[in-house]
């Protein structure tokens, strides 16, 4: 039997180096193609049996190269990473992911790298009809402060220029944290000053047990993916609207 790759059809082996990445290759119908994940990436759950080359934020070059990929795909943050992959001869994409914007722009890169360059503008225009489909029109928004993160004495937040605050916008939620940084600190006499309507709880921690000062709803919302930089922005707008009680059902329209 002749190898395919003497007829230029070499398999793909595909390295997405974060889970927002891993997520855009599956939506793009390229899952069997990926050969290994970040640690803790967990959707689609058949990536769990892959092989990780560590965490997204501290790649292992000597792995990543062992598993011969002909495609990796990174962010901003791995650009000297990807620099020494394409030396070596690798093919390699860097895309961003810091708003939606540059998420749904990167969908389309990513089709046109890895050879669904179809599939890649056909899921960015069906993703932008679910946003438009699940979104909350209305004027009347709910101030809302949202914790990703904490420490004994900070907490980290999602500013104006980042797609968690804009997914919040879309959800019926006003973001009370108008910083051009996306993911800011704020201390607890912030928050006191800002006195939010709701706080929705992204990190570990138990914030009613920390928050006192104020009357506050906070809502615990434990699904990794509201802060995936991927394809389920839709769903993700979905989810927060339950969290700020405007919705009751989840409908999920990309499925």
């Amino acid at each position: 039997m002749v190898s395919p790759i003497l007829y230029g059809e070499e398999k793909k082996r595909i390295v997405p180096l974060t889970q927002g990445v891993t997520e855009i290759v599956y939506f793009l119908g390229e899952g069997k193609n990926i050969v290994a994940v970040p640690e803790n990436t967990s959707y689609p759950p058949f990536v769990k049996k892959l092989p990780v080359f560590g965490p997204f934020y501290r790649p292992d070059l000597e792995k990543i190269v062992s598993l011969a990929p002909t495609h990796v795909i990174g962010v901003k943050y791995h650009r000297e990473l990807l620099s020494q992959l394409n030396n070596l001869g690798i093919k390699t994409l860097m895309v961003g992911d810091t708003t939606i914007e540059e998420i749904l722009s990167s969908i389309e890169k990513i089709g046109s790298f890895i050879g669904e360059k179809a599939r890649g503008k056909k899921l960015k225009e069906k993703i932008i009809t679910c946003i438009h489909r699940v979104s909350i029109r209305s004027d009347r928004k709910i101030p809302t402060l949202l914790i990703l993160d904490a420490t004994e004495d900070k907490f980290f937040t999602a500013g104006k220029n980042s797609f968690v605050s804009q997914i919040l916008e879309l959800a019926g939620g006003k973001n009370i944290i108008d910083s051009s940084i996306p993911y800011p600190q704020i201390s607890m006499e912030e928050i006191v000053k800002f006195r939010p309507a709701v706080i929705l709880n992204l990190s570990r921690d138990d914030l009613k047990k920390r928050i006192k000062f104020i009357r506050v709803k906070i809502v615990k919302l434990n699904n990794p993916l509201l802060t995936i930089p991927g394809p389920r922005i839709p769903l993700a707008i979905e989810l927060f609207e339950k969290a700020l009680g405007l919705r009751k059902e989840v409908l999920n329209c990309l499925k």
